[in-house]
């Protein structure tokens, strides 16, 4: 507080002790008070409490879904292996691995995603240039325009 106010005769007794307090620069350690400060607020709080209880939760979580993910795998297994055995006529060997037969009638577009991107890995340089167009029919006449009031008409409403 600034001791040259000229409302020095305002103060109680209690302020004009204050006001002519000053701290002791001899005993003062920055260090030693930040670090007292930082205890200080590491000990207050439900946070002390509350991280250490939400990583156990997320660890349980954790673990219950890896116990569960196991589980469905191993019950999918075991109904892919019960299926093959319905599905095998008797006296053939276990199947061991999946075959997936080849259908002749899908023919993919050229212009699909998987026939541009090997050509771009081909030719990475001219592979948009070398692309064929596919030639789409010429579109029909164009759509009449809609009946929007544009700001020339707007205008002639106001003339008549």
């Amino acid at each position: 507080m600034d001791t040259h106010s000229p409302d020095q005769d305002d103060l109680s007794g209690v302020e004009r002790l204050l006001s002519g307090w000053r701290p002791d620069a001899a005993g003062l350690n920055r260090d030693a008070m930040l670090f007292a400060a930082g205890l200080a607020v590491g000990k207050e709080g439900r946070g002390r409490l509350l991280w250490p209880a939400l990583c156990g939760l997320l660890a349980v979580l954790t673990a219950a879904s890896g116990i569960w993910g196991l589980k469905e795998c191993a019950e999918c297994q075991f109904l892919v292996s019960r299926l093959q055995e319905r599905t095998r006529p008797a006296g053939l060997p276990p199947i061991t691995s999946f075959a997936v037969a080849a259908v002749t009638s899908f023919r993919p577009s050229p212009d699909g995603y998987f026939n541009l991107r090997r050509r771009m890995e081909q030719d990475p340089s001219r592979w948009l240039a070398s692309r064929e167009s596919t030639g789409s029919a010429p579109p029909g006449p164009a759509p009449p325009e809609p009946a929007i009031l544009k700001a020339s008409q707007y205008e002639a409403l106001f003339n008549q």
